[in-house]
């Protein structure tokens, strides 16, 4: 469209022609045919030769130059014209010559006003396209500033946009509170808005700095870099910006700027560094931008640390310290679909302590101390120990244990937990889910016809191993 609009109609300009010109072509002419008249003698032939002339000059030049070959072409003829006794006054006195020479004015000068319609029509309409050019031109001009307008407005909406939505994804980022994630969004918004090509973040890890997350390939770029001797060690040691580029002998290679991560209590934690960007980038503004992304991810993280640890402390029990009932719902689908993807074994055990369903708090207190201190001693470190739905139920979630591995454990706890049943099933069981699995162990441990171990059992092995 631009491209487009940088064409313009441009009309010749018209060459400049003598005022003169059209008399000077009309009287030869006119000249020409009265020399052949004479020449040939043809004045009595059908075809009048000066009457022509007349024509043509006057349907060319128009009825003034029309008049004026006429008057010549009838001087001619009156000259042509045999005179008498009295020589000029004999012509005078020839009507028929008299006429003969006004008859070539009048013609001329009516074939010029017929001819002078057209003329008059086309210099109108040259006119109206040379003003049409002039106020094209404008309306091209107007155009040009119109659109420069709004490539700079768009340039700013967008802008705009691109902030809003780079601040969307970065509180979205923020929002999942995971510490990679957020270096790899304060990655990207220095990409974004600074056109950085390259840049990592590097964590401190005793007297070394230990790479955390980086954009961009860069083969020079250092996994592990030494806090004594290189130049983002000094920005480590002293918690202060580095703005201009590393020596050439920097282990970490060509580093533009770069600025310290810190804790909440002002203790250096890493580093964020640019090792690529434009070089029209590289402005104090800059520079400025980078300090406040640093200072950005380091509240980021500091904000990610508490929330985790908080998140750490909900999500266990207060008093028995395994895991609350909501961890233990968002967990079990999860373990089986990993389980069913990777047609793997998983067993879950319900240990259920009829006393506890109507104690008192300082009772059940006592009593759930009791189960969860003989549960953890059972459990693996990929075990998932935690309480069930109802305040006598406690579950434990077996990964990559078979069912009968399963039930040896079940029979112990029970021995092991004096007042208890225990029910044990898997997802070899042919049920659709974990919860139809709990449902039915929690039939089992709460029958009152039942033993002290329930179990749920396996589908008959179809040609294979049961999971």
């Amino acid at each position: 469209m631009q491209q487009a609009a940088q064409i313009r109609v441009v009309a010749p300009e018209p060459v400049k022609k003598s005022k003169y010109r059209p008399w000077i072509e009309a009287g030869a002419l006119v000249a020409c045919m009265g020399a052949i008249e004479m020449a040939l003698h043809v004045h009595t032939a059908p075809v009048d030769l000066m009457a022509v002339a007349v024509v043509l000059g006057g349907a060319r030049f128009g009825y003034m130059v029309g008049g004026g070959i006429g008057l010549l072409a009838g001087t001619i003829s009156l000259m042509e014209t045999p005179t008498g006794p009295g020589g000029a006054l004999y012509l005078l006195a020839d009507r028929g010559a008299i006429a003969v020479a006004f008859g070539y004015i009048a013609l001329g000068a009516l074939v010029g006003l017929v001819g002078d319609v057209p003329r008059e029509q086309a210099r109108r309409a040259k006119d109206e396209l040379a003003a049409t050019n002039v106020g094209h031109a404008a309306l091209e001009e107007r155009y040009e500033l119109l659109m420069s307008a709004k490539e700079a407005l768009d340039r700013r909406i967008v802008g705009q946009v691109q902030t809003v939505v780079s601040l969307y994804e970065a509180a979205r980022e923020l929002e999942a509170l995971d510490p990679r994630k957020v270096l790899g969004g304060l990655l990207r918004l220095m990409a974004r808005f600074l056109e950085v090509e390259s840049a990592s973040v590097y964590a401190l890890d005793g007297d070394q700095l230990v790479l955390a997350e980086s954009l961009g390939a860069r083969p020079e770029r250092k996994a592990r870099l030494d806090l004594a001797t290189t130049a983002l060690g000094a920005v480590a040691r002293t918690g202060r910006p580095m703005p201009l580029p590393a020596a050439e002998s920097d282990p970490a290679g060509a580093v533009l700027l770069a600025a310290p991560i810190t804790r909440t209590d002002g203790e250096v934690r890493g580093v964020l560094v640019v090792e690529k960007m434009p070089f029209r980038q590289l402005t104090p503004a800059t520079r400025q931008m980078v300090d406040l992304l640093a200072d950005w991810g380091s509240r980021a993280l500091a904000n990610s640390e508490t929330y985790a640890s908080a998140r750490d402390r909900q999500r266990d029990h207060p008093v028995t310290g395994i895991h609350q009932t909501v961890y233990m719902d968002d967990r079990l689908p999860s373990e089986w679909s990993l389980a069913r993807r990777y047609k793997l074994p998983l067993t879950i055990i319900m240990v259920r302590r009829a006393d506890l369903e109507h104690a008192d708090e300082t009772a059940w207190e006592k009593g759930a101390l009791e189960v969860s201190a003989v549960l953890k001693q059972r459990v693996r470190t990929i075990d998932v120990l935690g309480h069930y739905r109802s305040r006598d139920a406690f579950l434990l979630m077996l990964p990559v244990t078979p069912l009968e591995g399963a039930s040896i454990l079940a029979e112990r706890l029970a021995a092991a937990i004096p007042g208890t049943t225990v029910a044990v099933g898997s997802n070899g069981s042919g049920l659709p889910d974990g919860e139809a699995l709990l449902h039915a162990l929690y039939a089992l441990v709460t029958d009152p016809a039942g033993g002290p171990v329930g179990v749920v059992p396996n589908l008959p092995p179809e040609g294979g191993e049961t999971p």
